[in-house]
């Protein structure tokens, strides 16, 4: 299943479902679809905010579970993303519909119409931001704002080490095993864990690859020494051709 980036901070998800329950309330009002469409607008303007505010509940619900699913497979994929939609789908459509049925709303639909006809054609419009914007987030939101540490694991019980992402400085791989410098109040320091690059990665999105064996963290970088050698920290790490362009371009990109 391909890697899907996430950034498991909980005020960027706050935000972001924040926004989009603001969007669908702003919707719902203006456009006014379905039954909605034969309320008066003032009546809408009443009525409806609840409707965002369950979506900002419904997906508050579910940011624990998804750091917790985060932590235990050491990173996001596009399996669990489909998960964390379908789950947000089932537990928005529960409180939505038991709304729509109170004397407040006083619905007409029956559940299957409002399922059909109401509720999925909303979501479904709702999905495309939605997955774009938690994309967004590890892009746009600094990886310093990522306060937990995450438990780097080996195959072994005992190889473990606990960090924050963002004092990650590289990670090589090193034969059977992966090298992780990170850095400590002490200076760089440097875990060795038997596990594969490709799993260990996974836990540490922000992260970028620039040769087979080595990936960086880009906040790190120092200099050039050569054409094919960067300095990060002080360590100097080598930089494959098939990697290079990518880099110069992100570190162009970079404020």
């Amino acid at each position: 299943m391909p890697k899907f980036p996430l950034n498991p901070a909980f005020k960027p998800h706050f935000f972001l479902a924040l926004f989009l329950g603001i969007w669908l309330v702003v919707f719902l009002i203006f456009i006014g679809p379905f039954d909605l469409g034969e309320i008066s607008f003032r009546v809408r303007f009443f009525l409806v905010p609840p409707y965002g505010l369950l979506f900002l509940i419904s997906y508050l619900i579910l940011i624990p579970i998804q750091n917790w699913a985060y932590k235990k497979n050491q990173g996001w994929n596009g399996f669990l993303e489909l998960g964390f939609v379908i789950t947000l789908f089932i537990i928005n459509f529960t409180f939505t519909y038991c709304y729509y049925k109170t004397p407040i709303v006083n619905g007409t639909y029956s559940f299957s119409q409002f399922l059909a006809g109401v509720f999925s054609p909303i979501f479904f419009l709702i999905i495309g931001l939605l997955v774009i914007s938690r994309w967004l987030l590890v892009k746009l939101v600094p990886v310093k704002m990522i306060s937990e540490k995450l438990l780097l694991r080996g195959d072994n019980k005992s190889d473990q080490l606990q960090v924050l992402p963002q004092q990650v400085v590289c990670i090589s791989s090193a034969q059977n095993y992966v090298e992780v410098f990170y850095r400590s109040e002490n200076g760089l320091k440097k875990k060795l864990l038997r596990t594969t690059l490709k799993k260990i990665s996974a836990s540490l999105p922000h992260l970028i690859q620039v040769h087979r064996s080595h990936m960086i963290n880009p906040n790190y970088f120092s200099e050039w020494t050569d054409s094919s050698n960067i300095l990060i920290e002080e360590l100097q790490i080598p930089v494959s051709k098939n990697y290079k362009s990518s880099l110069e371009e992100f570190l162009k990109s970079r404020p």
